[in-house]
């Protein structure tokens, strides 16, 4: 009898550690089934390019506008969104690509810069998008005084 006892409660041992690893071993199954949908996921994602960030303008003429055109380009495998774009000042307008923009397609940030102050400047733009990072371009140069 006390043999039976312990053999029947031997085997609720065995079951118990038995149903434990095996749902131990789903929950790591679902687990690495999660991480590796997330790292799938992670690697559709539109992404920001550029060759040349800044540019010189050299020397220009005082409230003379001067323009530079920033080629982009969307090296990621989703649609790339351009939401916004702000200069560092008032005397930059700035254009861009407003259109989705598809893996592989380039886009456009275009500066026009209107100097009011003789001198050395150096500006800069953001670029917010749907990518993951901000993107920053920047432009310099020196203003001679405008001849009269």
């Amino acid at each position: 009898m006390k043999i039976l006892k312990l053999v029947s409660i031997l085997s609720v041992l065995a079951i118990i550690l038995f149903l434990t690893n095996n749902s131990t071993s789903a929950k790591n199954n679902i687990g690495n089934s999660v991480t590796l949908v997330e790292d799938s996921q992670s690697q559709y994602k539109p992404f920001i390019s550029i060759v040349k960030p800044s540019h010189s303008f050299g020397e220009i003429a005082q409230n003379v506008p001067v323009e530079h055109k920033f080629e982009l380009e969307n090296s990621g495998n989703e649609p790339l969104i351009l939401t916004e774009v702000k200069a560092s000042c008032g005397c930059t307008a700035t254009e861009w690509t407003k259109a989705p923009i598809a893996p592989g397609e380039k886009a456009f940030v275009t500066a026009t810069f209107n100097a009011k102050k003789v001198g050395k400047f150096n500006k800069s733009i953001t670029v917010f998008s749907n990518s993951e990072d901000n993107l920053k371009l920047s432009f310099n140069g020196t203003v001679l005084a405008k001849e009269e």
